[in-house]
């Protein structure tokens, strides 16, 4: 018997609706002032719209793919859409809450890279010894959580950067390596092993959804150097011109001159919510480092022109021509800087 149910057939009309906000998307994307989140958000918004593509030939949607079940579901992923549209128009305006969720996106902070990134940390640890491994198998009824080496390191590391979310601080990781229900219950019975499993999946899943997960090295690099000021500073593409035929765009009630000073900011808060992790093989432990505010140099400014600004704004505008003329003439490449590794034992 087949499992396979007919889709639901669009419309002509509504397939060419969702090719015009395709177009949207990806046309909004080219103005993003990062180049990295050029270009994982182009990737991600089409991996998203060929999810939804039937195969060539196709009638039928198995369970296995994504599919429009119906009207109602056409209507909410149409609203999907325009939020995402709404979100990119009002990043590349420059106002700071959306160009921040989009960095964050981008980095991994929140989001399905943020998954990608750290599932290869949250593998368990196997045990060398036949000892160990015979024991690690005897703690599935344990009330202890058994996690893996990398985990602790995050989640004890974690705690002492301030600028996280509120969703993902940790407050206190000890509570993590506690037992998460007592040895018996209020008869004095021993404790169900299924009421055991469900805790310690519950407390689990709280911790991975508040670990912030660790860059590769490069990119963790050159973050770094964004935040820095060590790198030439990215040129921010002009939009063109629209057509009039096309739908009025949302406005931007808050938005900034998106400038180097203003994307260094959000480059550095960005950068102290991200580390970055190697393994020593030759210590057998796990090394990171976290993003450090020293790294970040606040950009200089003279109180002494600031006050020459104030009663001559002439000379203020011949001060902005002058450094972006002086843009190309930027280090083509940041300097390695040390990393500051903070070495953390098992």
């Amino acid at each position: 018997m087949s499992s396979a149910r007919p889709h639901f057939k669009l419309q002509y009309q509504t397939k060419v609706i969702f090719l015009h906000h395709l177009r949207h998307l990806l046309r909004e994307c080219t103005y993003l002032p990062d180049p990295a989140a050029r270009i994982y958000h182009h990737n991600h918004i089409l991996d998203r719209f060929r999810d939804y593509r039937p195969r060539a030939g196709q009638t039928e949607f198995w369970p296995d793919r994504k599919w429009i079940h119906d009207e109602q579901h056409q209507v909410q992923c149409l609203r999907k859409c325009r939020k995402r549209t709404s979100l990119l128009y009002r990043a590349n305006g420059g106002e700071t809450a959306a160009l921040t969720k989009v960095l964050h996106e981008t980095y991994g902070r929140i989001g399905k890279r943020r998954h990608e990134l750290l599932k290869p940390y949250i593998q368990p640890d196997i045990p060398k010894d036949p000892e160990d491994l015979q024991r690690s198998k005897g703690m599935t009824d344990s009330p202890i959580l058994d996690l893996p080496e990398a985990v602790k390191l995050l989640g004890r590391t974690q705690p002492k950067q301030h600028n996280a979310t509120s969703h993902q601080h940790i407050a206190k990781f000890d509570k993590y390596t506690k037992p998460v229900l007592p040895e018996t219950n209020i008869w004095g019975r021993a404790m169900p092993r299924k009421r055991i499993r469900n805790a310690k999946r519950r407390t689990y899943n709280e911790l991975i959804d508040r670990l912030l997960p660790p860059l590769p090295q490069d990119e963790w690099d050159r973050l770094r150097c964004l935040a820095a000021g060590d790198s030439t500073f990215p040129k921010v593409p002009l939009r063109r011109a629209r057509s009039p035929s096309l739908p009025e765009l949302p406005t931007v009630e808050h938005g900034h001159n998106i400038s180097r000073r203003f994307m260094q900011r959000l480059w550095g808060s960005v950068f102290l919510m991200c580390p970055t992790m190697s393994y020593d093989a030759v210590k057998s432990k796990w090394q990171i480092a976290w993003g450090k505010i020293k790294d970040v140099r606040p950009m200089q400014f003279d109180a002494s022109d600031k006050l020459r600004y104030l009663f001559d704004p002439l000379e203020l505008e011949e001060s902005d021509r002058l450094e972006e003329d002086n843009r190309d003439s930027w280090p083509e490449h940041c300097s390695q800087g040390e990393l500051g590794a903070a070495d953390t034992g098992s």
